[in-house]
């Protein structure tokens, strides 16, 4: 299980008084999979995949209320990947691609614009070696 954390911002013009909100938005991301190495080496190739939960909160800077385009706080859907484990020491060092589908946005304007439910991600893991 991972926990992917991610934040970002946006800002909405209202055309109607010109103002301008900000928004900021984190976002959790915790995927759930089940590995498959298929050597023990010092460069071992691996596949994984699962489901994936997303949690976000959202809040304008002006306040502390959530924006309106936000229309679900959670997001549920799948993932795999794949990458490679390089052993180098006491330490694993895990290059991956992984691509996860979500079911639900979790933001929609009236104007059509609305969250991407495909992310693809490069991911780069640190793990440590355990003393046997």
């Amino acid at each position: 299980m991972d926990a992917l954390y991610s934040r970002l911002s946006y800002a909405v013009t209202d055309t109607t008084t010109l103002a301008r909100q900000n928004t900021v938005v984190n976002c959790w991301d915790f995927p759930v999979l089940v590995k498959k190495k298929f050597f023990n080496s010092a460069v071992s190739p691996f596949v994984n995949g699962g489901a994936a939960f997303r949690a976000v909160n959202a809040n304008r800077s002006d306040s502390n209320l959530q924006p309106p385009e936000l229309v679900h706080q959670a997001s549920v859907g799948f993932t795999f990947g794949g990458g490679l484990d390089f052993k180098v020491g006491k330490i694993h060092v895990l290059p991956e691609f992984r691509y996860t589908r979500l079911e639900t946005e979790n933001f929609r304007t009236p104007l059509g614009l609305h969250s991407n439910l495909v992310q693809p991600m490069f991911l780069l893991g640190f793990e440590r070696i355990k003393d046997r």
